[in-house]
């Protein structure tokens, strides 16, 4: 009576809800009797007799009174029938009522036995019968009877038209079409989540589950019920999952999902119409769960997912027509929410890929910050089928950056936008001009004109004329790598858009080589301070006492190890901020490893570290054109900090040492053709930096198990390399592949003489580039491979790999080394019309060489 004691000191009139729950159980009990069907002609529907089943086990359970095992009322009905589909609707509802244990629970029989009993009634009404087993069986399902759950299920799936016919024979009160197709739906869901729980990997029970979800869904839409819906659409989601990672998976779930995304909006819409309009519900909803009302969000989250998922399959077929066709429905179907957004991105992008003008979508986009619009002009200039649409989507990502915070946005686009115009052909003062703007930005040369030149952005025309960035500004004063490393970047591309033989060239590249220095410098600053307050912050060793001194000399004759002295124990090392001078000093250099775990660990702006150097694949494609750019002009000397700062960048910030062994070999040859060798605390290590990395190869065997899933189909790696602007720019953002580095790492072998390592290394390059189907890197495999044949003067099998190579094909560097090395196997063989063939072989590599660079149309 716990629960009556509580409304007795809560409730003043507690004894007179007593009074009312009697009378209620009293006329429960009158219209049982009533319902008794003793006469023939005075028969009572069965769902009637439900109700009044229902209400009295109810206020049974109020007034804390047993029913007792037999599960019987008092009716005194003679109907066998009526009786025994009595007493099952009676446990069925003390088994409900028992699940809510803050109340009188009652002691009812186990589930399989009222399961046989359920199978065993002559059911006079089919709804009647639908109803019951659903309810059963969201009972066992709640207490993880899955046998019983199954038998339930497929007794209520059984029952689809004989409720329906039962709906049209007669006319329906307390029932109608809605409820029928909500215990459907529900019965489905319990079916399907059982089967999927219990199949251990049998597709056929999974099918079944995937079909009996769907076919939920589409209960729920005949309900009109958006819980309904939303639960049968997310365990439909959540149970095709594991179809989603492979491109056939995706490909059957298409149908599918377009039918539960329609059936969502369908029932969300007609919901909302019907709004107010109250709906009688007979049945549990799925699961067992109380709450009946599926959450916008959660409605709004389930169709993102399954419209992201639609959209990748159209991608994957490339059917941008079919993908914008997707987009548009799912705009127009979702409301305005954070789930529109990335839809609107989208549609955007697909627009700009099929060279369709994104300015009526663009403008949806001006309530968003500065930096979402410019993003997103941003990848739509990277999207753009035309070079016009490519430059008002640059001009326009830069316009829309006006504020302080977006500087370092705006600072990249700048860059990138003036590399693009150069490698499209554009005017080169118009390129110039844009990078220019970029150092002036960086340099901070003049801020009223710097902040002048922001406001006036949008006035200025590709002929107007801008300031030279290094004018009036000490270099000196730069601490900040970030913005060294953009002035890297910016005077690196200055280079190579000026003429090759303007001493406009140099003069850049010697300043990229200058900020390179003052990275160095700073960032070793920097480690001196920190090394240095390390080194202050130590706690002193404590001083030897008198006794420990009186004990030790006790036990000199005793044998053992004596503790270190005072005077001998290491101290604290504190790091030398002194670079080297001389092309013979950085040739012995090697990052101390003290300054390598400062620049991993630390945060600091004027440092070398992953917030200062925020993008380092980019950086290190910029740093290795600096470096070939100056050995061009035979400034070999000045590439060993370049060097060495990119192999710290590859080691310490990309953590990639296979990438930091390459650099390691790079600096070894650079060496070696500087007569300084010996010098080099990496020449030892040459056998171990040209191994293979197992966690390269780990990487490689991933790549290659995705290929064959066939989810690299679109990839660019399947394209022969025909240029984009300066050649190699548009691998600048890409991370470098490990079979990449095994073919750099072999052509740095090859020049050191190294055979044998060069041959596994191309030979393992090779083997992964004819698994992925990776056409750039077969030809410069099988490029390399020819010119180890002719360094072991192997002239015949070089031939035979370069005709290989030749069938594949590449960009202009790879026409220009397969016609030297053509001409090196051909007068290597010594053989009578060797110049006659060498010059043939010229001739084609003329031919090949000026059909790339006019297919290219472009710098």
């Amino acid at each position: 009576m716990s629960v009556w004691n509580k409304v007795f000191h809560t409730q003043p009139n507690a004894w007179h809800l007593i009074d009312t729950g009697i009378h209620i159980l009293n006329l429960c009990d009158h219209a049982l009797r009533l319902s008794t069907c003793n006469s023939p002609g005075d028969a009572v529907p069965i769902a009637a007799r439900k109700q009044a089943v229902a209400t009295w086990v109810r206020v049974k359970r109020l007034l804390q009174q047993d029913i007792g095992s037999k599960m019987k009322t008092r009716d005194e009905c003679e109907d066998e029938e009526v009786s025994a589909m009595t007493r099952v609707l009676v446990a069925v509802e003390m088994l409900r009522c028992n699940r809510s244990p803050r109340h009188k629970e009652f002691s009812v029989p186990g589930l399989p036995e009222l399961v046989s009993m359920a199978s065993e009634c002559s059911w006079s009404d089919a709804v009647v019968e639908l109803q019951a087993w659903c309810q059963l069986a969201a009972v066992c399902h709640h207490a993880k009877d899955h046998r019983s759950v199954l038998r339930c299920t497929g007794s209520a799936l059984q029952l689809e038209a004989a409720a329906a016919a039962s709906l049209g024979a007669t006319a329906r009160v307390l029932y109608g079409p809605t409820a029928v197709s909500e215990m459907l739906s529900g019965a489905g869901c319990l079916r399907a989540l059982t089967l999927v729980r219990e199949s251990g990997g049998d597709l056929h029970a999974y099918g079944e589950a995937m079909e009996l979800l769907l076919a939920a869904v589409r209960n729920a839409e005949k309900a009109e019920s958006p819980a309904l819906c939303v639960a049968a659409a997310g365990r439909y989601w959540s149970t095709c999952l594991p179809l989603t990672q492979t491109p056939e998976g995706r490909r059957q779930l298409l149908e599918p999902l377009e039918e539960i995304l329609s059936a969502l909006v369908h029932t969300n819409r007609k919901h909302k119409q019907n709004k107010g309009r109250a709906s009688l519900t007979l049945t549990a909803p799925p699961l067992g769960s109380s709450k009946h009302e599926a959450s916008e969000e959660e409605d709004l989250s389930l169709r993102a997912a399954m419209y992201s998922l639609l959209l990748h399959v159209h991608l994957e077929r490339t059917d941008w027509a079919g993908a914008q066709q997707l987009l548009d429905r799912a705009i127009r179907d979702t409301p305005r929410s954070r789930h529109r957004l990335p839809l609107l991105k989208h549609r955007i992008l697909v627009k700009a890929q099929l060279g369709k003008s994104v300015l009526a979508d663009m403008q949806k986009f001006q309530d968003e910050e500065e930096q979402c619009c410019s993003s997103m002009w941003h990848q739509v200039a990277l999207c753009a089928g035309n070079i016009t649409q490519q430059l008002t989507c640059y001009q326009k990502s830069i316009t829309c950056l006006l504020s302080e915070e977006s500087r370092w946005e705006k600072l990249g686009l700048l860059l990138e936008f003036g590399e693009w115009l150069y490698g499209h052909d554009f005017p080169k003062a118009a390129a110039r001009r844009q990078v220019q703007w970029a150092v002036d930005l960086l340099l901070l040369v003049g801020r009223e004109r710097a902040e002048g030149s922001e406001v006036t952005s949008q006035k200025r025309s590709l002929s107007s004329e801008s300031p030279v960035g290094m004018r009036g500004s000490s270099w000196t004063s730069l601490k900040e790598v970030r913005r060294l490393d953009g002035l890297v970047r910016a005077h690196t591309l200055l280079a190579v858009m000026a003429d090759r033989t303007s001493p406009e060239r140099r003069l850049n590249l010697l300043r990229a080589s200058v900020f390179v220095l003052r990275i160095w410098q700073v960032s070793m600053a920097v480690g001196w301070e920190i090394s240095n307050e390390m080194a202050k912050n130590q706690p002193a060793p404590p001083p030897t006492s008198a006794g420990s001194k009186k004990g030790k000399d006790k036990g000199k004759g005793k044998k053992g190890i004596d503790p270190t002295p005072v005077e001998e124990r290491p101290k604290p090392v504190v790091l030398d901020q002194e670079l080297p001078s001389s092309p013979q000093d950085w040739a012995r250099y090697a990052c101390p490893q003290q300054a390598r775990l400062i620049f991993r660990t630390n945060s600091n702006p004027h440092c070398v570290n992953t917030l200062s150097i925020t993008k380092q694949t980019q950086s290190l494609f910029y740093l290795d054109l600096l470096e070939r750019e100056l050995c061009s002009l035979s400034l070999d000397h000045l590439t060993s900090p370049i060097m060495h700062l990119a192999e710290t960048i590859a080691h310490d910030l990309l953590d990639r040492s296979g990438l930091s062994d390459l650099y390691r070999l790079r600096i070894v040859r650079r060496c070696s053709q500087l007569g300084l060798e010996t010098h080099s605390p990496y020449q030892e290590k040459l056998l171990s930096l040209s191994r293979i990395q197992e966690q390269e190869q780990m990487r490689c065997h991933r790549a290659i198990a995705v290929s064959h899933e066939g989810r690299g189909l679109h990839q660019g790696a399947n394209q022969k390399v025909e240029g984009d602007g300066v050649v190699g720019f548009g691998q600048q953002k890409r991370e470098v592949s490990a079979q990449h580095i095994w073919l750099d790492k072999a052509d740095v072998c090859l020049g050191l003489g190294l055979h044998q390592a060069a041959r596994q290394l191309l030979a393992e390059a090779h083997c992964v580039a004819e698994e992925l189907r990776d056409l750039t890197t077969m030809a410069r495999s099988l490029l390399s491979l020819a010119v180890l044949a002719c360094e072991e003067q192997n002239f015949a099998q070089a031939l035979i790999l370069l005709d290989e190579a030749h069938a594949v094909g590449g960009d202009e560097e790879f026409w220009y080394q397969l016609t030297l090395t053509n001409v090196r196997a051909v007068v290597g063989q010594r053989d009578q019309d060797a110049h006659t063939k060498a010059e043939q072989i010229i001739k084609r590599g003329y031919v090949a060489l000026k059909l790339v660079l006019e297919r290219r149309g472009c710098r």
